[in-house]
């Protein structure tokens, strides 16, 4: 099959050693590639080894059919391992050149086994695999490990690298990309750190053919046009330009989800642009450029981002409202590789658990007020050193609620991954969303409010239309259809901001391959993508129970746009079983 070479390379670090594996044409049918291919690869040895922490956990970089072609969006690369953070499947993206790279090196994947003796790092080239000492490394942070393994690879490889955060095991650590770019949820940085493995460094330009490139181009070239131009709003703001608007329909969550009404003229995309320095910057072959750089000429720093759900995390969930001082603390998070999203629920529940009386500032070995900047910036540095005041909150919200000894319910997790910046309460096909989530509360592969918002331009076969936001019934079938549509982007792997319609998709995916795809085929991969994900997390110990919300965000707020509104989805989820054909009793597949 064109487009991809049919073959993942497999390392183990233990040994230091690496074979070429085959993947036969029928599984690039039935799973195309990125994590849903991953999880098809891994998920025997992964059920095995069930400890995050154990050699047998297997790291990968994935790619997709479209990496390394001219098509927008497609910059795109994925990282799965179980997580640390929730013990079940992890899967985290992120953008640029390292996908493009990675599949230029020959093969549209890496599998990474075993524990190293000693910190190292790989150099992956056409040639082969290096395993290179990092022990000069360690304890670097993130820009610092770029540049080194830049200087001493070659300075066009694309390097996916931990800070201190990953070194220490932070269980919501994270892996960054050289040119900017995050692999921000579960924890993958945490794998790397456990397999002292500090970066991986890619370097190859051996793409394989397309099938008809010139109607591939040619169609892809339309498209970059199209989107091009729906794109115009994310180029002139990047993602926080959602923030206002988000906070008109109660989707911004404040002060650890208690509230959602705050002084959000603080913190626009239109304030951070008028304060500072911000140029907008793309992913490869991208059309958006929704990315965002910005320099704080004041304190001499020049930072990636701040994206929408760091700032409002790091922000008004904390109850800050100063963008210098949540600048400072995305920058930290980015440096010492903290996913900021789970590192600002797990400030805001320390917050929120001393302000109710809940525990006292003994019981975390430290003090923090909603509002305390200050304190906001030195936890995120005791978090990802480890010190004595970071090591409860580098837990993250589920096991900080079991040790603290407080209602589970007041953790805000779905099986252990704290939940986005979008309110649920805001629209319940995102609350359910979040409750089924294969790697738990996520807002990418969720993010139903996009159809509600009538954003999604689909064949009429899909059944797509927008409806009551606070009212599902009848309608958990679109819910279950997004989900396996959005499996599908995690599989080519494409950005979800080009949201291209599947009948598009199928037409690519012919001119690409050279095999007849139609749209039910495509979407078929999807629901193939999201059955294996979930029988991989039975076989794990996940029970039906942990399809739930927390209580923190399903009791109704006092104002703003979701005001009044309550969740209960026990009759929704009934419904979503019976759609996705999964047992009630056990929650598997059947």
């Amino acid at each position: 099959m064109s487009a991809v070479h049919g073959k993942v390379l497999e390392i183990d670090l233990e040994n230091k050693t690496y074979r070429e594996m085959s993947v036969g044409e029928e599984l690039y049918r039935e799973y195309l590639g990125g994590s849903s291919m991953a999880c098809r690869l891994t998920a025997q040895r992964l059920a095995e080894a069930k400890d995050p922490y154990s050699p047998g956990n297997v790291l990968t970089f994935m790619t997709g059919p479209f990496n390394g072609s001219r098509l927008t969006s497609t910059g795109r690369h994925a990282i799965t391992a179980l997580s640390p953070l929730t013990g079940y499947w992890g899967e985290a993206t992120g953008g640029g050149l390292l996908a493009e790279n990675l599949k230029g090196c020959g093969y549209d994947g890496v599998l990474i086994s075993g524990k190293a003796a000693s910190p190292l790092y790989l150099y992956i080239h056409e040639e082969g695999v290096e395993f290179r000492d990092a022990g000069h490394l360690w304890g670097l942070d993130t820009y610092e490990t770029f540049d080194r393994v830049q200087g001493e690879t070659e300075k066009r490889a694309q390097v996916a690298a931990i800070g201190p955060g990953g070194e220490n095991r932070v269980r919501y650590a994270c892996v960054l990309r050289s040119g900017g770019g995050v692999s921000g949820r579960c924890g993958m940085g945490a794998v790397m750190g456990d397999k002292k493995l500090k970066a991986v460094a890619f370097r190859g330009t051996k793409l394989p053919p397309l099938a008809n490139e010139e109607v591939f181009n040619f169609v892809a070239g339309e498209i970059y046009k199209e989107v091009e131009q729906r794109g115009d709003f994310l180029r002139e703001y990047g993602t926080l330009g959602y923030i206002d608007v988000g906070m008109y329909f109660g989707d911004v969550p404040d002060r650890y989800f208690t509230s959602g009404v705050f002084p959000v003229e603080k913190v626009t995309a239109s304030t951070l642009r008028q304060k500072y320095v911000v140029k907008a910057q793309a992913c490869c072959s991208c059309a958006i450029s929704c990315k965002r750089k910005t320099r704080m000429p004041a304190l001499n720093l020049e930072m990636e981002g701040p994206e929408y759900e760091s700032v409002v995390a790091l922000g008004p969930l904390c109850g800050v409202y100063d963008l210098d001082m949540i600048n400072q603390a995305n920058h930290l998070c980015n440096r010492y590789g903290l996913d900021t999203i789970s590192a600002g629920v797990s400030l805001a529940f320390a917050a929120y658990l001393l302000e109710e009386g809940l525990i006292q500032a003994g019981d975390l070995g430290f003090s923090f007020a909603f509002g305390d900047a200050v304190a906001l910036l030195r936890l995120l540095e005791a978090v990802a050193h480890q010190e004595e005041e970071g090591r409860l909150l580098g837990e993250g919200g589920k096991r900080m609620a079991e040790k603290l000894q407080v209602a589970p319910g007041l953790a805000a997790h779905v099986k252990g991954l704290e939940i986005p910046m979008h309110e649920p309460r805001a629209f319940e096909g995102l609350a359910l969303s979040y409750a089924t989530g294969s790697r738990g509360a996520c807002h990418q592969r969720g993010d139903f409010y996009m159809v509600e918002l009538g954003q999604v331009e689909q064949p009429e076969s899909m059944g797509l239309q927008p409806g009551d936001r606070f009212d599902l019934k009848g309608r958990v079938r679109q819910v279950v259809a997004w989900q396996d549509y959005r499996e599908v982007f995690n599989s080519l792997v494409m950005c979800n901001y080009a949201s291209l319609p599947v009948d598009m998709l199928a037409n690519l995916l012919m001119a690409a391959t050279g095999k007849e795809w139609t749209p039910d085929h495509v979407m078929q991969v999807g629901r193939n993508s999201s059955d294996a994900k979930r029988e991989l997390n039975c076989n794990l110990g996940l029970k039906p129970a942990e399809d739930s919300l927390p209580s923190i965000v399903t009791r109704a707020l006092p104002e703003g746009g979701a005001a009044e509104k309550e969740l209960d989805l026990q009759d929704l989820l009934q419904d979503y079983y019976r759609e996705r054909r999964w047992d009630p009793q056990t929650g598997r597949p059947q």
